[in-house]
């Protein structure tokens, strides 16, 4: 039972500092790039973030397809009903997908692309993550909670040490 105490608390400490690694590039201004490349850098898998429509907004990591693979419209809205009716992301053609909608609004798609299936609950909880946390004017919007920002971050310590993933 203590085996099953102390990995359920390494995970949730692993979840918060994912989190807090995430609300620190959002919060940085580095947008929907600085996104993308840190669920990046969690996963090492390659990460796409797509608006409502499918269209392309930021890469990540190797193999970016050009032209980007768009499907069509009704396929689409497809898609989002059944990603936003999950509670986790949902696996889609070689895709994991999570639905970033603070408010009921769908703003975008994160996406982890997974076509060998290997992605586990570390990337999980990252693709999760980073679609909750989004820079909104001076408004940090996390999940459906918002918080006025008063000023800029104050980054301190070594720069290179800041833009390390939690391991």
């Amino acid at each position: 039972m203590n085996a099953a105490l102390e990995e359920t608390i390494h995970a949730l400490k692993r979840s918060m500092d994912i989190h807090k690694w995430l609300t620190q590039v959002a919060m940085s201004g580095e947008g929907q790039e600085g996104i993308a490349q840190a669920v990046h850098e969690l996963t090492s898998f390659p990460v796409a973030i797509e608006d409502r429509y499918g269209n392309l907004r930021a890469w990540a990591g190797s193999n970016q397809p050009d032209p980007y693979p768009k499907d069509p419209a009704a396929r689409r809205e497809e898609l989002l009903r059944h990603a936003l009716g999950s509670v986790r992301p949902t696996r889609d053609r070689g895709r994991l997908i999570a639905v970033a909608q603070p408010r009921g609004d769908v703003l975008g798609v994160l996406v982890l692309v997974d076509p060998a299936e290997k992605a586990g609950e570390h990337e999980l909880v990252a693709l999760e993550r980073g679609a909750t946390v989004r820079l909104d004017g001076r408004h940090l919007l996390v999940g459906h909670r918002r918080e006025r920002l008063s000023a800029p971050p104050q980054v301190g310590g070594d720069a290179d040490q800041d833009r390390q993933p939690p391991r």
